[in-house]
């Protein structure tokens, strides 16, 4: 995500004009991806469960074995 947005930001000093279309090219590219990049990435931060398959289960049964009144 660094580069990607670095390299947008970053002036061309190059003075020949295809390395300016190459960069604006790349800036054009770049900036959509960053994006998608980011809410992909936000999102499966903030649904993922880590804990989430046979461990959690397992300890959801002890949990629920000990709180159980009749055994």
């Amino acid at each position: 995500m660094g580069l990607l947005i670095g390299t947008t930001f970053y002036p061309v000093i190059s003075t020949t004009r295809r390395h300016k279309l190459i960069m604006w090219c790349f800036r054009l590219a770049a900036i959509p991806l960053a994006i998608i990049l980011y809410v992909v990435l936000v999102r499966n931060f903030y649904t993922a469960d880590p804990y989430a398959g046979e461990l959690s289960t397992r300890t959801h049964r002890l949990t629920q074995h000990s709180h159980d009144p009749d055994p």
